[in-house]
């Protein structure tokens, strides 16, 4: 499969850009949700674009800035303040009080470009063009939220936009697919990680005689059983039954559903070999992906998977569902395997095959880091979001590209 991040249309078609004027000293407006009080995919992208979007009027002498819809806590208030031009909507985020921000903002910007961070924002760029307040718009699809039909206001605004970018191929199609859109109006740029020191494997060298230990991060919500983690539960529970070979399932992440899932994992005996950490500081989070020898999450509902890349940077195999924007970052076979959601036996297989043989799950898991650093790092996000950028300014740039349309 090819790499996502080399998946780029080559024009926006009928609804693209709408004038090819070269925009000197480009101004650029980011509408987000929450950008600083989570670590969650969509925050860790906002983070990674008001990055790009402040390098990128640097050189070329514009400006840019940021409407944040969150809870403004300690935390949030402290990461917003080491970047220039970030407006923090304080007090509950509601939407009439977000567009009234917004318009304040794109009053004293008038920016040519407001990117909605997400397609529910779309409606609020959509009003800054039809006031004159900005001269274009483009959109962020990330993933089950555009993976339906949409609101009506969503979907119209989103058919006005210059473009449209999204995480994944799958979500580019989806979107389009249920919401009446041109794929050849997509942008495929995936998330990148920061470009620090890719995490280092643990020194231990497992052997099939010591326990595969696995790991699991994410939210135990009831509101979430796409996630997997009760599937996962009970593959570690039939492997641990069969006594060889021995197992350890570690899951980091709270919430509602938590104790529903504990008390599973007691009810089918396998209590003992299952460890839930609750909420992890970030430290603690990095010492568990380096001190895992497999990462796992089932799920059905992935836009992208954030946590895929920062195991695979920590050079983990990755278990994953074989649905959303997962097979565009796990290779079956490669980097990882892939297992249809709730099918408990194909998890089985892959948990025992990885645990009997510990020499392909170290070759797995150098494929994982690998394509990290090939793939999925800032400076290729930077590089594809400036391209996409440079086209919507009508800044002239030779590298070619390619449409995501079949």
């Amino acid at each position: 499969m090819r790499a996502a991040s080399a998946i780029i249309s080559e024009a926006f078609g009928s609804g693209g850009a709408q004038s090819r004027t070269v925009v000197r000293n480009p101004r650029v407006l980011l509408l987000a949700t929450q950008v600083f009080s989570t670590n969650g995919g969509v925050p860790v992208y906002m983070r990674r674009l008001i990055e790009v979007f402040a390098g990128y009027v640097e050189q070329q002498d514009g400006q840019s800035g940021v409407v944040a819809l969150e809870r403004v806590g300690a935390t949030s208030s402290a990461a917003a303040g080491s970047h220039k031009g970030v407006y923090l909507l304080r007090g509950a985020p509601v939407k009439p009080a977000y567009i009234q921000a917004a318009f304040r903002v794109a009053w004293e910007m008038r920016p040519h470009l407001v990117v909605a961070g997400h397609v529910g924002l779309a409606p609020v760029a959509w009003l800054l063009q039809q006031a004159h307040l900005a001269r274009q718009f483009a959109v962020v699809l990330h993933g089950t939220e555009a993976w339906r039909r949409c609101d009506w206001t969503d979907r119209a605004a989103a058919r006005d936009a210059a473009a449209l970018v999204a995480t994944t191929r799958y979500t580019a199609e989806a979107f389009a697919r249920h919401n009446g859109t041109s794929p050849k109006r997509m942008r495929i740029i995936p998330l990148g990680l920061e470009e620090r020191e890719t995490g280092k494997p643990a020194a231990r060298q497992r052997t099939a005689r010591d326990p595969l230990r696995v790991l699991a991060v994410s939210r135990l919500s009831s509101a979430d059983p796409y996630k997997g983690i009760d599937t996962l539960i009970e593959a570690v529970a039939r492997l641990e039954g069969r006594r060889l070979p021995a197992i350890r399932l570690e899951i980091a992440g709270t919430g509602d559903d938590q104790p529903r899932l504990q008390a599973l994992a007691q009810s089918l005996g396998a209590g003992h070999c299952i460890q839930f950490h609750g909420a992890v500081s970030d430290e603690q989070l990095r010492e568990l992906y380096a001190g895992c020898d497999v990462f796992a999450l089932p799920s059905k509902g992935e836009g992208f998977g954030i946590v895929f890349l920062e195991a695979m940077r920590f050079g983990k195999p990755c278990i994953g569902g074989n649905h959303g924007g997962v097979p565009e970052v796990i290779d079956h076979g490669v980097n990882g395997i892939l297992v249809e959601h709730g099918n408990i036996g194909q998890l089985v297989n892959a948990l025992a095959d990885l645990a009997a043989s510990p020499a392909r799950t170290a070759e797995l898991g150098r494929n994982a880091r690998d394509k990290v650093a090939a793939h999925y790092l800032f400076p290729a996000f930077a590089s594809n979001w400036h391209r996409f950028l440079d086209d919507l300014f009508g800044i002239s740039h030779t590298t070619a590209t390619t449409t995501i349309a079949s």
